[in-house]
């Protein structure tokens, strides 16, 4: 596969893993122009910090922009990025650039823009800061000595809409005297392992009664 080749379908999928996140989020929003766009502006709409410039008190963001270039060496170089709103963030430089290193994603062309929002988000709600790795001492010497704020200052996920996938109800297979447990969620099967020694705990009222024969029965409860 060519390199530009290579690089078209990569934003198309980035674009695509985009719109599924927006889709289960009601922080998330992203602006942009094409099936393959160079180029986003992702938006979280959610608590975040910042220092107002004439009082230098602290004060609550409600809306968070950052700016993504997706430039020639993508995906073999991380997108540029730079926060266009306003944010008391320690690994944000002072003009808003921010780098992945900084904010603990080492770069990886299998690195997927929508696990960068994730992160961002994080960093918009300083869920995630790294002092150690700190551009901005005025927000590091801020986060060191503040007792007033109860970080993060929102607590939600950026995928709160997302439904599990876990089901409820689980398919069994036994297999060389171990009892699979089957779960379409899971990638590999959990294995349960039950022997004469495994005690059998009191049936409570209601539950289903052992049968006669050599019927095996599991009952399961939280």
């Amino acid at each position: 596969m060519s390199d530009v080749t290579r690089r078209q379908e990569r934003l198309v999928a980035d674009r695509t893993g985009l719109e599924a996140l927006r889709a289960n989020s009601s922080v998330f929003d992203f602006e942009a122009d094409g099936e393959t766009p160079e180029r986003y502006t992702v938006v979280f709409r959610g608590r975040g910090l910042s220092r107002d410039a004439r009082s230098g008190q602290i004060c609550e963001v409600l809306e968070h922009r950052c700016d993504l270039r997706l430039t020639g060496a993508y995906p073999d170089r991380p997108p540029e990025m730079r926060w266009q709103t306003p944010l008391l963030h320690p690994n944000i430089s002072y003009s808003g650039f921010i780098r992945l290193a900084d904010v603990g994603l080492p770069w990886d062309e299998h690195l997927s823009l929508d696990v960068i929002c994730e992160r961002l988000w994080d960093v918009a709600r300083l869920a995630y800061y790294d002092l150690d790795q700190s551009t901005n001492s005025t927000a590091r010497h801020w986060l060191e000595n503040q007792r007033e704020y109860t970080l993060p200052a929102d607590p939600r996920p950026l995928r709160d809409r997302a439904v599990s996938g876990e089901p409820n109800v689980f398919r069994y297979r036994r297999t060389d005297g171990r009892l699979i447990v089957l779960r379409e969620s899971e990638p590999e099967p959990m294995v349960l392992y039950l022997d004469e020694n495994t005690p059998l705990p009191a049936l409570p009222e209601g539950a289903p009664q052992r049968m006669g024969g050599d019927e095996e029965i599991l009952y399961i409860q939280d």
